[in-house]
């Protein structure tokens, strides 16, 4: 069990028992254990749920098991909660299973293992379909065992599917200029899978790959099925699916980037010949209509930075007020802030930023005249290639500690209203954003600061591509041309 899973599940709140604990997120809504919770509980926003124990170890087996129960699984690659199929899945289907095995021996041709199970040398392994032999034999002669085991029926189609990929790969089809049609349509996870392989040669992120499969579990978790071919699929299921999203208040655009890759994975099958050329994408035409308009963001102005601040103070919280006074005169996202290190660039001490959510997003930022003293005088500056050893275990959890602050200490203790837009850690880019433009600078000027991307900004081609990254001095200039606000002492929280 990882370390963000128990951070993120699990709580104590104060006392000595263990919690299992989480916010519901729309989608969740969809799930069979949730839609029995909400009827029982309408106006809970999280499950909550003692464990009894107070040994995390116990804790964490627990978690273990109740996940599941609910439908629920975690993912370490994408730091977050996410559905189970509708059933664990034992065995995949005719088609399913044909697939697999392409996938599979595929990986091992590229990998050159293939190459080197030459039958005719005395010390080859078996073959591939020879140990498929064996498993079929085996399985026919003892036959299923227990109720949750396949029939013989059922084997001996896997075993069909099976040996027809031997067959492909052994005739090389997937290499031909023109293969053959494939004995099977694909099914929605083998298609998906097709596409993560297709995002993974593109060196795509595992966030993105990670959307995909997210979006899959999802669907197949609506319809109560582990997997199914994708011309089972109709304009229909897709309609009602829509509904459903809409009608469990997910976000507009969470939801039609996951019908987007819904969309993909049709796509691709049909490009690689995994499904007839003259099928019709069920998703291609889903309208969306009838969703809440996505709330807009709000900025944290000045006195909401110095409300924050003094509240972590009293709080003694040194976390959430390092957080607020660099996020205020950075306007770095939180994961940057995170992940940043102290660099020194010309004389000019700056946060070196390597990665991001865009190209744009790796720069440097000088800091403040005002946040290099409050930081100094805090005994709080980090060393030149050193960041700030948050002791949050994970950027995620990072950020949902400093909303959860912001939250309580922000909004409900000094009745911020959210009506015109919702606060978070991202207000502070909004506020940084909004600062530069009334002191006059570009929208350019202000992307290089904050890391904005030139395509997004820029208004004409020569400004994409011929105005170069300012210098670290201008960047200091746009900084600092930003007026101090009342920071409290670091060394207060101590």
């Amino acid at each position: 069990m990882s370390k963000s899973l128990e951070q993120a599940c699990l709580s104590r709140n104060g006392g000595k028992q263990y919690y299992l604990q989480f916010h519901i997120k729309p989608w969740m809504k969809r799930l069979p254990w949730f839609r029995r919770y909400i009827a029982q509980h309408p106006n809970r926003k999280n499950v909550k749920e003692s464990l009894r124990t107070p040994s995390l170890y116990t804790a964490l087996e627990l978690l273990h098991k109740r996940l599941p129960e609910m439908g629920l699984i975690w993912s370490d690659t994408g730091n977050s909660l996410e559905p189970l199929p509708a059933k664990e899945i034992a065995v995949l289907s005719e088609e399913g299973e044909y697939f697999a095995a392409l996938e599979q021996l595929s990986s091992l041709r590229d990998s050159q293992l293939i190459p080197k199970i030459d039958p005719a040398h005395p010390d080859a392994p078996s073959l591939p379909r020879d140990i498929e032999e064996e498993i079929l034999i085996e399985a026919v002669e003892f036959g299923a065992q227990g109720p949750d085991q396949p029939s013989t029926d059922a084997i001996q189609a896997r075993h069909n599917a099976r040996m027809k990929a031997y067959d492909r790969i052994e005739r090389k089809e997937d290499q031909r200029r023109f293969p053959a049609p494939h004995p099977y349509e694909a099914t929605l996870l083998s298609a998906a899978a097709l596409l993560v392989l297709e995002y993974e040669a593109d060196h795509r992120t595992k966030k993105d790959t990670a959307k995909i499969t997210t979006a899959t579990k999802k669907f197949l978790a609506w319809l109560g099925q582990d997997d199914l071919p994708l011309r089972k699929i109709s304009p229909n299921h897709v309609k009602q699916y829509v509904r459903y999203a809409r009608d469990a208040n997910v976000p507009k655009n969470t939801f039609s980037a996951e019908i987007g890759k819904l969309k993909q994975i049709y796509a691709l099958a049909i490009e690689e010949g995994r499904l007839a050329t003259d099928s019709i994408s069920p998703f291609a035409n889903a309208i969306l209509k009838g969703f809440k308009p996505a709330k807009a963001k709000a900025s944290y102005s000045p006195q909401h930075a110095e409300i924050l601040t003094q509240e972590a103070a009293a709080k003694k919280r040194k976390d959430i007020l390092i957080n607020a006074g660099v996020s205020y005169y950075t306007g770095m996202r939180s994961s940057e802030l995170y992940e940043c290190h102290l660099k020194d660039v010309d004389g000019n001490l700056c946060f070196e930023i390597k990665d991001g959510k865009t190209a744009n997003s790796k720069r440097n930022v000088p800091l403040h005249y005002h946040l290099l003293e409050w930081l100094k005088e805090g005994g709080s500056l980090p060393n030149i290639g050193s960041g700030f050893n948050w002791a949050s275990p994970n950027k995620s959890e990072f950020n949902k500690a400093f909303n959860r602050f912001s939250d309580a200490y922000l909004l409900k203790k000094h009745g911020i209203s959210e009506d015109a837009g919702t606060f978070s850690h991202h207000s502070f880019r909004h506020g940084m954003c909004t600062r530069l433009f009334e002191a006059g600078y570009s929208e350019l000027e202000v992307a290089h600061v904050v890391g904005h991307s030139a395509e997004t900004v820029g208004r004409t081609e020569s400004a994409k591509t011929y105005i170069k990254r300012a210098s670290i001095s201008k960047l200091r200039e746009r900084i600092n041309s930003i007026a101090p606000i009342s920071l409290p002492p670091i060394k207060a929280t101590t």
